[in-house]
């Protein structure tokens, strides 16, 4: 198929990439291979309805650690997906992305990290086809062996094959700080800031006028704020963290600016020696400034309120089963006048290498 091929080339690309960067001193290699099955109860992610379906899922991912010096370590990592349904060809999609990390450690206690990301996503009817891609470095400080702090500038790219005056770039700064205050204990905090520069965008003059003429914004821009506080628990079978999310979206659009506040949880337990359960839930409230008209495209269910619950089973070092069940309800935000609902029940195997 079209998307398989597309997928495929991606990730030949990375496999090329690391090869080439990776190949004087390979220290470290992992390769996961995940395949299963699953029923999706709305695998269109359409609002009011449903047409449920089975899919197929196929994950490949790959992370690799090079010496490269004794004060330089190359981290390379690929991953490629696929999704092929039995009925709904929109439902359907490959993804593929990489990242190089160089990790220079200029001090004993300061890290110089470069690094390169890419993400890519294909579907059949293009609705949430896209290229992601970043470039910049971060600053990791360690003055403590229980503190530590961490420095980004990036620089962001953003291509949208179905809308292409969505696509976007522009710089981004994020710093974060971890403090292990006892030994099960930790508190860390990240915030970012981001600016999106769009070359155009069309906005309706009246919004609630389906027959209303458009107005062009030349390099309409988008400036993003956000802040997580987090808290993690660690005991010698369950790590639990518990975070809390503010995020601002300011734009010279009404039809793009948001604020959205979320909260989350993540639990791992080993329940048996050879049993892992693992959990994550995200509420959130969403308020859009005009929600009539809202222009933001949300391509991952980053908008959603959602839930993931998997337990896996390990038949040996190499070799374990994944039984996982997602759920996505529409956010909180009192606005929507339709209501979002998908549920996800997947059975899978998953290999190591």
């Amino acid at each position: 198929m079209k998307n398989e091929k597309k997928g495929d080339l991606s990730f030949l690309m990375i496999f090329c990439f690391i090869t080439f960067f990776g190949k004087e001193a390979l220290t470290q290699t992992q390769i996961t291979l995940k395949f299963g099955s699953e029923v999706d109860s709305n695998p269109l992610r359409i609002e009011e309805g449903s047409n449920e379906d089975i899919a197929s899922r196929l994950l490949l991912s790959y992370e690799d650690s090079s010496d490269i010096s004794p004060n330089v370590l190359l981290q390379t990592s690929g991953m490629l997906g696929n999704r092929i349904t039995a009925s709904t060809n929109e439902g359907n999609y490959s993804s593929s992305q990489g990242s190089m990390l160089f990790l220079w450690q200029t001090r004993e206690t300061l890290t110089l990290v470069p690094s390169l990301r890419f993400r890519s996503f294909n579907n059949e009817d293009h609705s949430r086809t896209y290229q992601r891609g970043s470039a910049g470095i971060f600053f990791r400080y360690l003055p403590h062996q229980k503190f530590s702090m961490q420095f980004q500038p990036a620089w962001n790219l953003f291509f949208y094959r179905k809308n292409p005056d969505l696509n976007h770039e522009g710089p981004s700064m994020s710093t974060s700080f971890r403090w292990a205050i006892s030994p099960i204990t930790a508190l860390a905090f990240q915030g970012s800031f981001a600016r999106r520069t769009l070359q155009q965008l069309q906005l309706r003059q009246d919004p609630e006028d389906e027959n209303a003429s458009f107005e062009t914004i030349n390099y309409a821009a988008d400036t993003v704020f956000s802040a997580r506080f987090s808290a993690v628990f660690t005991w010698s079978k369950i790590s639990l963290e518990l975070s809390a999310l503010h995020n601002q979206n300011q734009s010279n659009s009404l039809y793009r600016t948001y604020t959205r506040n979320a909260f989350s949880s993540r639990l791992t337990l080993s329940i048996a020696p050879k049993w892992i359960l693992y959990s994550h839930i995200m509420i959130q409230q969403t308020h859009f400034e005009n929600p009539t008209f809202n222009q933001n495209i949300f391509l991952n269910d980053e908008n959603r309120n959602a839930g993931t619950f998997s337990i896996e089973y390990l038949f040996s070092e190499e070799l374990a089963a994944e039984f996982r069940y997602n759920l996505y309800l529409q956010a909180i935000d009192g606005e929507t006048l339709h209501r979002f609902e998908r549920h996800l029940l997947y059975v899978g195997l998953v290999a190591f290498f």
